[in-house]
């Protein structure tokens, strides 16, 4: 969500300046594509790298990233049992 003036909601950080690339992992088949669109033209100096895994594919990626010590930036998966180990060991805020 963003002000008219391209400003962060009131309470939450300034959004950064200059250009930005975020790495995002998620499901292929949700409705990520219209969300990142929408980001996009509130943050235009924020790049998303959205990479498409399936359901399996993510959870497959999660575990080699989180063993290597190299998480995406932001990941989407389902809360509970296929998102505690990560939060318990530090790879991910809630």
């Amino acid at each position: 969500m963003t002000s008219v003036l391209g400003q962060a909601p009131e309470g939450l950080p300034k959004p950064p300046e200059g250009k930005v690339t975020v790495k995002f992992w998620a499901i292929a088949t949700q409705g990520w594509k219209d969300v990142i669109a929408e980001f996009s033209k509130a943050y235009p100096n924020i790049d998303i790298k959205w990479t498409k895994y399936s359901t399996d594919e993510l959870k497959q990626a999660l575990r080699v990233a989180s063993a290597s010590g190299k998480m995406p930036d932001m990941w989407f998966n389902w809360g509970g049992s296929l998102a505690s180990p990560y939060i318990d060991g530090g790879h991910a805020l809630e």
